[in-house]
This record gives C-alpha cells, structure tokens and sequence, in this order.
C-alpha cells in the first residue's frame, strides 16, 4: 500500500499542482483573458498527442502526464509563433530531438564498422524497402491531402503522432496499413496530382531513406540498450523487449524488433499473446504469474530481454528549458 501510494497518488497529486500552476500562470500573464482559444486548442491538442504517443507504446502514461501537465503550464503567449497546429508541439521537439541526436550518436561510436555492416544487411531487404517506400508515400500524400481539405497546414513533427493514432485505429480495424496506404496512392492519382510534382517525389524518397536510417539505428541499438535477465530475477517497473506468447500449446519468446505498440500488434496476430513491450514496466502480479510459470515448467526459456529505461522525464524538463530561452522550437535555428 506505501509503494502504490509512493508511486501513484502522490505522483499524481504532483501533476495536478502542476495543472494547477499553470491554470494560474495563464491566468496571470491574461492567457485567459486575452488568448483565450490559443489557450483551449494548446491544450486539447496537448493532451490528444500526449494519448497518441502513450498508446502507440512510446512512452509512459507517466511520461504523457507530464507532458500535457507541462503543456498547460506554459502560457502561449510566451511563444514567438506557433509550432503546428499548437504552440506545446515546441516543448516535444526540444525534448525528443535533442534526445535522439544523443542516443543516434551514442550508438554509431559504441558500434564497431563490423555491427554496422551486419545491421545494415539483415535490413537491407527489396519487402521492406517496397513496404517503407509505399507506406512513407500513403503517409505523405494523406498528410498532404488532409492539409488541402481543412485548410491547415501541418508540419512533419506533428505528422507522427498524428499517424500512430491512424495506425493505431486501423490496427484496432484489423486493417493492414500496407493496403490503405495502397488505395490512398490509386486515389491520389486519380483525383490530385501530387504525384507527378518533381518536388513531393523528392520528399518521399527523401522520407523513405529517413525512415530506412530510424530502422537501421534501431536495429544497430539492440544490443547497447537491451540484456536478458532471469525470470527469476525480474523487478517491478522492468520493461520487456521480447513477447512471450503461446504457440501449439507452449509458451515462448519472440523478438521485437521495434519496442513500439505497432510492433507488437504485427507481431501477435497469429499467436496468443501473453506478455509484451510496455512502456509501464512490469508490474508485481505480471511478476508473480511469469516466476509460477517458470516454476511450473511451462517456459520454454529461462531469461528473457529487457530493455534499459530512458531519463525521458528529464528531457522533459530540459525541453522545457530550451522552449522558454528560445520562445519556439529547435527547427526555428536549424
């Protein structure tokens, strides 16, 4: 009951002098008074990505607290222009791009040439090349095309999270994204002409080796952020990188590839999934039931992956630091 209530209520409680805080910092600088709608869409918008990016198995429902907690916090006002659709988009990109360019060069200099030319081949593959470039395409011209219908312009950090919803709502459809992206190029050429401009082809094939470059660090990554622990040494709040599922009536380990929520969906339709990646962590009664199973022999392995956390929290708070220097984002000087 101490640890539930160590970890969550007062966690919680935080948070909300946090929201609390910052409805009266708004109010203070007339936020409220003044940028009254600016105020109400920053909020909401912060608050739809911070769910997105939880449910698409990113980070933490912590993390997403946070996040929108911070998002209410600073005022709009304090921002030179809008990043996007809302000006708390600033906060993610000065948390998350600093943090990426760290850990993509951590990797690349931990990683000798011999890893790097293995990781590049096992990736380098004409299905998945075929399936990056069609589905980079799909996202690009319904991002596009979804611009033109609203009127609205939207930036490619936004576009993200924006697509982990769709592909998490397609997912629960039971829809293969390879098909809608599919329909949405044979649309396109029937009713724009977005694909026959010299300028979207660049983009897309520009996308598409950025795309094959986050899935070639990924994969490069494994072994510098993962190690297998014993099952009977397991702790609360550990995040596993494999999914243990049943399979003709035993139960195994698989892989992940990517420690996403999309993964895991692609991954588990064809087996009973009974553990995954998730970004909480294990929990005591996951703990228990996995260590009786063990116990009981019904484990086909006696260690398991686990993936080393990230201070994604700090960088919250790093972000916030660089979006009140700057009143904006990152992009705004690079």
């Amino acid at each position: 009951m101490y640890e539930d209530f160590k970890d969550g209520r007062i966690r919680n409680s935080l948070l909300l002098v946090l929201i609390g805080g910052g409805i009266f910092l708004n109010y203070y600088t007339g936020t409220f008074t003044d940028h009254l709608l600016p105020f109400v869409i920053n909020v909401c918008f912060g608050i739809t990505v911070g769910l997105i990016i939880w449910l698409a198995g990113l980070w933490s429902a912590a993390d997403a607290k946070l996040f929108i907690s911070l998002v209410v916090l600073f005022p709009t006002i304090w921002f030179k222009s809008s990043a996007g659709y809302f000006p708390g988009l600033a906060i993610l990109v000065n948390s998350t791009l600093p943090l990426f360019l760290f850990l993509t060069g951590q990797v690349l200099f931990q990683s000798d040439w011999k890893e790097k030319a293995q990781s590049f081949k096992n990736i380098l593959k004409p299905s998945l090349l075929v399936n990056i470039f069609v589905v980079g395409t799909g996202i690009l011209l319904l991002r596009s095309l979804a611009a033109d219908f609203f009127k609205i312009q939207l930036d490619y950090f936004l576009t993200l999270p924006l697509f982990l919803g769709l592909f998490w709502l397609i997912g629960k459809l039971k829809i293969r994204i390879i098909y809608l992206s599919a329909a949405i190029i044979v649309l396109s050429l029937l009713f724009s002409s977005y694909l026959i401009d010299p300028r979207f082809i660049i983009t897309v094939f520009a996308f598409t080796l950025l795309i094959f470059f986050a899935i070639w660090i990924i994969s490069l990554s494994q072994p510098l952020f993962t190690c297998q622990e014993k099952v009977a040494e397991l702790k609360e709040g550990m995040i596993l990188n494999e999914m243990i599922l049943e399979k003709d009536k035993k139960f195994v380990k698989q892989s992940l590839v990517f420690l996403t929520f999309m993964t895991s969906l692609a991954q588990r339709m064809n087996s009973k999934l009974i553990f995954g990646y998730n970004p909480d962590g294990l929990k005591i009664d996951e703990i228990r039931k996995l260590q009786e199973m063990e116990k009981a022999g019904q484990l086909e392995f006696e260690t398991i992956g686990v993936s080393k956390t990230l201070p994604f929290a700090q960088t919250l708070f790093l972000g916030i630091l660089i979006t009140y220097f700057l009143k904006g984002s990152l992009f705004a000087i690079i």
